[in-house]
Parts: structure tokens; C-alpha cells; sequence
């Protein structure tokens, strides 16, 4: 299964839509898919995690690397729809404040 659910493009603002369970593999599937957006020139990023029923340390991680890359370009990464465990995680790696919420 793609994690990665729908992509729609505004102007230079990219909302990505991830589905499913986000482990090393999907992690890396991720950051491929966000590498072709920064290079597409999108620079800011909103990312919604709705759908999404897990993610460990290495998919924030990955996440957390994509912003500095989008910073880096005067953009940035926003997260939404943290729930359930996906939100659990967050919190016990540290990161829920390292996003901003959209």
C-alpha cells in the first residue's frame, strides 16, 4: 500500500495526505516523494495525519529532516490531525513541538 494517500498543490504550499502505518520502509518512500516536491520547488508543507494508524521514531525523524530541508528553502513543515498512538508517539520521541500545527 502507498502511504502516501494525495498530494495537492497550491502555489508553493504542498498538503500531503499519508494513510496507513509509517515504519523504516514508508519512511523512506516519504522522504523520496518530499525530496521530488522540494526539488519541484514547493517549500512549504502541510501534512495531514488523519489516516494514519502508527508511526515510529524513524517516520518522525524523517519528518523532522524534511523541514530543515524545507527551512533551508524559507518554507516549512505543518502537521494536522495527530490522533490515538500517532499523537502518543509524538509526544514520547519529543517532537509534537518541533512541528507546527496547521
Amino acid at each position: 500500500m502507498t502511504i502516501i494517500q494525495e498530494v495537492t498543490i497550491d502555489a508553493n504550499q504542498a498538503q500531503v495526505a499519508l494513510q496507513g502505518s509509517i515504519y523504516v520502509e514508508e519512511a523512506a518512500e516519504i522522504m523520496r516523494k518530499f525530496i521530488a516536491l522540494l526539488d519541484a520547488g514547493n517549500t512549504s508543507f502541510v501534512v495531514d495525519f488523519s489516516e494514519v494508524d502508527y508511526i515510529d521514531s524513524v517516520g518522525i525523524g524523517t519528518l523532522a529532516a524534511i523541514q530543515k530541508r524545507a527551512r533551508k528553502r524559507d518554507g516549512g513543515l505543518k502537521i494536522r490531525g495527530l490522533h490515538g498512538i500517532v499523537k502518543q508517539m509524538f509526544v514520547l520521541c519529543d517532537a509534537e513541538g518541533i512541528f507546527d500545527r496547521a
